[in-house]
């Protein structure tokens, strides 16, 4: 089987997402690797230098994806987990690993998101979501972020109303909706998702902990401690992957996600994330690691289970 890595992207996770694809070819033998930029494919050769396109090709004939059996998008924010790419792909009929158009899009708009977890009765921090700048917020401290958008970028906690502007001018870079949250002292959860033929794998569940709250610093560039197991009760483990279940189920989910929590008074879904990262600090393959899944078996449950129009 032929497999086709795409890679990079038009979004602000550019690198992160070249950072995956370096980790995850590792796992792959038969494949070639094409990088978005500027809104067009590179053949890179399978390499990825520190500069991603150094000797590499621009694709003049998008039919050449013909080619492969199957196409492994590891393209992060957007364009890359929106359901752009995975729309582009079934128009073509081409078969490709992870969620599909529907899953991808409401999964990477947190307040359509979040409006559907209201309606599964699923607990969600108190938001309100804007189009414009907000005048009626009170009560801080709060979370400005932008709809839609990934990694943590954009996001700022503001603490009074003077920083309010700046949070909301920075979040409107993003996107043209923003979503404004009440801050929460909460501990922050993750489970991994993994779909192996008809089994819907949750992983364990591990615990992020990060000096004030986990943006794209403390993702990718600062320590950030990550505890597996985290330390919870049986009850709460076990209401986390009921409602991780519950979430991949729901947005006819595939291939793989990371669900994220918030455990405070109660447990809150923060965000789901359809193409999680797959580098050397990603809790995503950390936790399946724990489980007793190598990133070796990762990639070969993600190369057989594969979504398709």
């Amino acid at each position: 089987m032929r497999i086709l890595v795409l890679c990079g992207g038009d979004s602000s996770e550019h690198q992160i997402s070249i950072n995956s694809a370096r980790n995850i070819i590792k796992y792959l033998d038969n494949y070639d690797v094409w990088c978005i930029k500027n809104h067009k494919f590179y053949k890179t050769c399978g390499i990825l230098d520190k500069d991603d396109l150094e000797n590499s090709i621009v694709v003049e004939n998008i039919n050449e994806v013909y080619n492969y059996d199957l196409v492994f998008p590891v393209l992060h924010g957007k364009y890359g987990e929106d359901g752009c790419i995975q729309g582009f792909l079934e128009t073509l009929d081409i078969p490709y690993v992870g969620c599909g158009v529907l899953s991808s899009s409401t999964g990477m708009d947190k307040g359509i998101f979040k409006t559907i977890m209201d309606g599964l009765d699923i607990p969600v921090v108190p938001y309100k979501i804007y189009t414009e700048y907000p005048n009626d917020v009170k009560d801080f401290p709060v979370m400005v972020k932008p709809c839609n958008g990934g990694s943590s970028i954009g996001i700022s906690k503001i603490n009074n109303i003077d920083e309010l502007k700046k949070a909301c001018d920075l979040a409107f870079q993003y996107d043209k909706r923003i979503i404004v949250e009440k801050w929460i002292d909460a501990r922050e959860l993750e489970c991994a998702v993994l779909e192996n033929e008809e089994d819907i794998i949750v992983s364990s569940i591990g615990e992020v902990k990060s000096a004030g709250f986990y943006d794209y610093e403390s993702k990718y560039q600062k320590e950030t401690e990550l505890i597996i197991p985290a330390n919870i009760t049986l009850d709460q483990i076990a209401m986390i992957k009921k409602y991780a279940y519950q979430i991949f189920t729901f947005l006819d989910c595939h291939s793989l996600a990371r669900i994220d929590f918030f455990l405070a008074d109660k447990i809150y879904i923060n965000e789901i994330n359809t193409l999680p990262g797959f580098n050397d600090i990603s809790m995503f393959s950390k936790l399946l690691n724990y489980d007793g899944y190598d990133n070796q078996k990762i990639i070969s449950i993600l190369t057989k289970k594969k979504h398709s129009s």
